[in-house]
């Protein structure tokens, strides 16, 4: 609850820290609320649960939700290991012997230096 009314002009203070706490709550008003000390310790205050809330987040979920990424990465590497560990000769190309291939370049001993 956003206790309004007016401050005093010459309250600098005040005016800042209105307008910090505008631009943080996403309020788009065109024309400044003038809100009083107890509505601004009010919101302060809520911005200090949300941050206890996002500090929570962080050492707590957020190294769990961490781990469980670093783990699945670690399964997806493991399976691409294990298709990519597919027999050696399966992957070979095929070449022409060597006795073939030397019946080749005879014709052709400038072109071909076998």
């Amino acid at each position: 609850m956003i206790e309004e009314g007016s401050i005093d002009d010459r309250d600098t203070f005040l005016h800042a820290v209105r307008d910090i706490l505008s631009s943080y709550s996403g309020s788009q008003t065109m024309t400044p609320t003038y809100v009083s000390a107890c509505a601004l310790v009010e919101q302060i205050s809520e911005l200090e649960d949300e941050l206890h809330c996002y500090q929570h987040e962080l050492e707590n979920v957020l190294p769990r939700e961490r781990g469980r990424f670093i783990d699945e990465q670690c399964r997806m590497v493991q399976t691409l290991e294990q298709i990519l560990s597919v027999p050696v000769t399966h992957m070979l190309p095929k070449f022409t012997p060597w006795v073939h291939s030397h019946r080749i370049c005879l014709p052709f001993p400038t072109l071909f230096r076998c």
